[in-house]
């Protein structure tokens, strides 16, 4: 009777419970983590995104962005402005060049897009006439380097029609 007790020792021993298990692994998959910078990074990049911004060219028009916004995901990430164009001239325009940039740390360019506005309808874009549209640019990297920027601009196109073919 007295290896009971030491029997009963070793069982407890020997049964000792194996050490707890993550009930859920893929927290621990490292692309989470970046997932997570990603949405970090976005958050602070997106805190002032619906707060209008108005820039006046002189001699070119004004542009309003409604909403600016990091998105994407992992690898693929890119600014998407919202914007309209007022052509705020004395003057008729046939095209308008719009094109957003985004700016490294120090300021120089990494990425831009552009687009021409214009009248689907062929009239030109008289004093006073808007265009809404959106832009998207990727950020090839630099939005996750503290201080980089973007610029939206605008140039208008002065353009003499050609005569149609055949005539």
């Amino acid at each position: 009777m007295r290896f009971v007790p030491v029997l009963s020792l070793l069982v407890l021993v020997g049964c000792e419970a194996p050490p707890p298990r993550n009930p859920r692994p893929w927290l621990d998959d490292p692309r989470l983590q970046k997932i997570d910078e990603l949405n970090a990074l976005k958050a602070e990049a997106n805190i002032d995104s619906r707060q209008p911004q108005m820039q006046e060219f002189d001699g070119k028009g004004t542009m309003f962005v409604w909403f600016h916004a990091l998105e994407g995901g992992v690898g693929w990430e890119y600014l998407r402005a919202y914007y309209t164009y007022e052509n705020s001239t004395d003057r008729d325009f046939e095209w308008i060049r719009v094109w957003l940039e985004v700016l490294d740390p120090e300021g120089l360019v990494v990425s831009r897009g552009y687009e021409v506005l214009y009248n689907p309808f062929g009239y030109l874009l008289e004093p006073g006439d808007t265009m809404t549209d959106e832009l998207k640019v990727p950020t090839l990297g630099v939005h996750s380097q503290p201080g980089w920027s973007w610029r939206i601009s605008c140039e208008p196109i002065l353009m003499k029609v050609l005569p149609p073919i055949g005539r």
